[in-house]
């Protein structure tokens, strides 16, 4: 009942910035062993109309949160203010070119907590008539193992196993969407919760899916 409002928590300079509309459904994280917070957040490109996923980092948790630029990644790669920390998208040859999708959101990381490895979670797309959630592992937080891209749901269905199988005992109504996840960790086993159909429609819930390992 009590809220102190702390301002603007991340503002990228429009002059240099990737993106420049749609910044959406931002996720904080601590990182104890970097001692940073870092915000991670969709945004949308009117240049090719597409959304795609970066980060930026502070030291307090309300920010200023900064853009990361001028520094090269764990792969060598450059980071800079003018292009998504993250490459999803098909110029990127070290993704298989049969799950590569033009849009990405709502990114949410999780630390695992047996074995401090880190991952990124989110709605991976060419359209909105078929979202699902994909996981990847990170190297460190501004260096993707895009190697491990890996899906995790399939719209329709209740494994992605099934839906290559085009399994029909194996369907759930869900309408066309998947997205907002959320990894939680318990008693050995990895909760992964998002939401179903989308937010226009009365049905639209949280639903949980669960296994054995974060991927």
């Amino acid at each position: 009942t009590h809220w102190e409002s702390m301002g603007i928590a991340f503002k990228p300079d429009f002059n240099v910035t990737w993106a420049d509309t749609n910044y959406w459904a931002p996720e904080v994280i601590y990182d104890e062993n970097d001692g940073l917070y870092y915000l991670f957040y969709s945004a949308q490109t009117t240049e090719d109309d597409t959304f795609q996923m970066s980060v930026a980092y502070s030291e307090q948790p309300y920010g200023p949160f900064i853009t990361p630029d001028g520094f090269r990644n764990g792969d060598g790669l450059m980071v800079s203010a003018s292009n998504p920390v993250y490459n999803l998208q098909a110029d990127n040859n070290t993704i298989d070119s049969d799950i590569v999708r033009l849009n990405a959101i709502d990114i949410s990381p999780f630390i695992d907590p047996i074995t401090g490895d880190k991952y990124l979670y989110f709605s991976y797309f060419d359209s909105f008539n078929q979202s699902e959630i994909f996981g990847m592992k990170m190297n460190d937080w501004f260096t993707p193992d895009y190697s491990t891209l890996t899906q995790l749901t399939a719209v329709g269905y209740l494994s992605v196993a099934a839906a290559r199988a085009s399994d029909v005992t194996k369907t759930t109504p869900e309408g066309t969407i998947n997205e907002g996840p959320f990894m939680l960790y318990h008693e050995g086993r990895y909760y992964l919760t998002l939401s179903v159909y989308g937010f226009t429609d009365e049905k639209y819930q949280v639903r949980q899916a669960l296994g054995d390992e974060p991927l």
